[in-house]
């Protein structure tokens, strides 16, 4: 299987070009989106296909996306809590979504969680990132719990749960998502109050 052909891309495609392409074949390919499909066991072979293609293409461009070899990180929601693949213990399915996560595409890992049947420790530990990185702190909470309880002798699984559970690190991301809302909303008011600078800056430099 040629994952660029499955993309509909060419191997010179840059990388917001190969999300936009993934993320469209996704949305007409997800299951969700073909459930009166006389033909949907093809559709849903078709985005398992899309899943695979992209992780092997990101996989084949490392340096302008990240690595899936053995015993490398994936940062699952831009803090020091890390995602730890193991290629040989995790299917390609599994790792098509860590790789989501990894970059940030919560929607779309949660969309294959989602319809994952297996639902083994992992797949919780990765459903709770997915779940962090959409904000939704209890349901994240809750898929750590119930990853540690099926592997409680996890050290990973451990210290993610410790720290989810920390009141100190829940207070922290909130604070932080305040400072951006306050940084947005002091924005317009910035740039109004530089501006007439900017004209007398300009105004000085005419004249001369």
């Amino acid at each position: 299987m040629d994952p660029y052909k499955v993309l509909g891309i060419s191997q010179n495609t840059d990388e917001d070009d190969v999300v936009r392409s993934y993320r469209l074949l996704c949305q007409r390919y997800h299951p969700d989106n073909n459930i009166n499909n006389p033909r949907n066991e093809e559709s849903d072979e078709k985005f398992m296909n899309i899943q695979t293609a992209f992780d092997e293409i990101v996989v084949n461009k490392s340096d302008g996306f990240y690595h899936t070899n053995y015993g490398n990180y994936f940062d699952g929601f831009g803090s020091s809590l890390k995602i730890n693949i193991d290629e040989g213990g995790a299917s390609a399915h599994l790792n098509a979504i860590a790789n989501n996560i990894h970059n940030n595409y919560f929607k779309e890992a949660n969309d294959l969680l989602d319809i994952t049947e297996d639902k083994s420790a992992l797949w919780y530990y990765l459903k709770s990132h997915a779940c962090l990185g959409l904000d939704l702190h209890s349901e994240a909470l809750e898929n750590a719990r119930m990853a540690l309880s099926m592997e409680p002798e996890n050290f990973e699984y451990n210290q993610y749960y410790s720290k989810l559970s920390d009141e100190s690190y829940i207070q922290l991301r909130d604070e932080e998502a305040i400072l951006i809302s306050s940084d947005l909303h002091s924005l317009p008011i910035v740039i109004m109050a530089v501006f007439p600078i900017i004209l007398i800056i300009l105004a000085i430099i005419y004249l001369h």
